[in-house]
């Protein structure tokens, strides 16, 4: 990350530790969702927190039965980040990549980031 990302490691690193806290005390998932073209700033965040790994980007235009109308991208936060939470009792380990598991990341308690709740 150093060679990566040196002018803006405490940027990164701040929001790798504000999702790790939304995902692990909050939504207790593994899958966050970010509403698409709210906070240009936040997607140019994510994109690199995409390219070094940190989270992964699993779904476009996801949509949530509560905020008829709006899109969201959904990411997952990386295995490194919760491996021991997995055993923990609560966690919601969100297959994304399941058929039948597809309405799972569509829940209002996985929104990060929307136009009406500030990050």
């Amino acid at each position: 990350m150093n060679r990566d990302a040196a002018s803006d490691r405490d940027a990164i690193m701040a929001h790798v530790t504000k999702i790790r806290g939304f995902c692990l005390d909050t939504s207790k998932a593994n899958c966050l969702l970010v509403e698409k073209d709210f906070d240009p700033k936040l997607e140019e965040a994510m994109g690199e927190l995409v390219d070094l790994k940190f989270v992964h980007h699993v779904k476009s235009r996801v949509t949530v039965r509560s905020r008829e109308g709006r899109l969201f991208d959904a990411f997952m936060l990386d295995l490194s980040f919760y491996t021991g939470e997995r055993a923990r009792r609560g966690f919601d380990m969100i297959e994304f990549w399941r058929t039948d598991d597809a309405d799972a990341l569509r829940k209002a308690g996985l929104i990060y980031a929307e136009a009406s709740k500030a990050v």
